[in-house]
């Protein structure tokens, strides 16, 4: 009991002295929880805004790319399978300022185009533009853009949900959207761009959505099964990009041609040299065997030597008598 009388006069005596304090820790930790409670319902909200956004817009379950477009009969078999597929081509261009824009046509059927103000583009001047691009370089719904030599109308701006962070390349780590934005036109426009004005290699991109009871692997052993023929591509780029590829390679293919030639005639050079080794060897040895027998030779030469002198004396002496 006297213990609960001194507790019950120290806590308030306490919470009295250090009342800054106390209120500093309780204020810290309310504010603690508002910005932890903050950022769940903010991430919450997102994630719900981002579904409810995708499937309103036809979201992909997937894309893949190709160096040569499929044929309609390779388009059919996926399709016949139950998978939706559709056509998301682009080219890059320049923008009079510097940036660049990925140009794409209106899609139809997946990553459907999500406008803030304005309207889908209906002539071929006219276009839709990506709204941070749109927001970064002050560009609004009636205003006028020139890329590739060609002066668009922006009559509207909005996103698309495959580019709801706009990377230029699934590489990067940062968003520049002054540097770097979307643009959808129309087929025709899209059509011209590509085959009347100086542009980049265009990118084969498929955008995909599953359907009931599909999955991605299954779609990919469907394209591992396809034959790719490159002398289909009509792509010039690519065309240019091949033929340098295999310029490449046949310079290769000549030079090892060439080192497996003159490793050849190495060879036989290094055979013939060897040879010629046993040759000299078998010489040195002959020379070496002449050269004993020479010495043995000379050995009864030596032994007459005096003999003979003393015969030549002697025939040198009857001959002078004689004369």
């Amino acid at each position: 009991m006297n213990m609960n009388r001194v507790l019950k006069k120290r806590i308030p005596r306490d919470l009295k002295e250090n009342l800054a304090k106390y209120a500093a820790l309780i204020l810290l930790i309310a504010m603690g929880m508002y910005m932890v409670i903050s950022m769940v319902a903010s991430a919450e909200t997102v994630i719900i805004d981002t579904e409810t956004h995708g499937e309103a817009n036809c979201v992909e379950d997937g894309q893949f790319s190709v160096f040569i477009p499929l044929t309609s009969e390779q388009e059919e078999e996926i399709t016949d399978k139950g998978f939706t597929l559709e056509r998301q081509f682009s080219l890059d261009i320049e923008v009079t300022d510097g940036s660049r824009l990925r140009v794409m046509r209106v899609r139809k059927a997946i990553n459907l185009i999500e406008l803030d103000s304005g309207n889908l583009p209906v002539e071929e001047n006219e276009c839709v533009l990506e709204k941070r691009y749109a927001q970064e370089h002050n560009l609004s719904v009636g205003d006028s853009i020139t890329a590739s030599n060609t002066e668009f109308t922006v009559v509207g701006v909005g996103s698309a949900p495959d580019y709801d962070a706009p990377y230029e390349n699934l590489s990067d780590t940062a968003i520049s959207s002054k540097d770097f934005g979307v643009m959808f036109v129309t087929d025709e426009r899209y059509d011209y761009i590509l085959n009347e004005t100086d542009q980049k290699a265009e990118d084969y991109t498929y955008a995909y959505r599953l359907g009931e009871g599909n999955t991605s692997a299954e779609l990919k052993e469907i394209i591992r099964d396809f034959e790719f023929d490159y002398k289909d591509v009509t792509d010039k780029y690519y065309l240019e990009t091949i033929d340098g590829v295999f310029e490449k390679r046949d310079e290769i293919s000549d030079g090892i041609n060439s080192l497996y030639e003159g490793s050849a005639e190495l060879s036989d050079g290094l055979k013939e040299l060897y040879e010629g080794s046993e040759s000299l060897t078998d010489g040195l040895g002959e020379i070496s065997d002449g050269a004993s027998e020479l010495a043995q030779g000379a050995s009864p030469l030596e032994a007459i030597a005096p003999t003979l002198t003393v015969g030549i004396t002697a025939l040198e002496s009857g001959i002078n008598e004689v004369y």
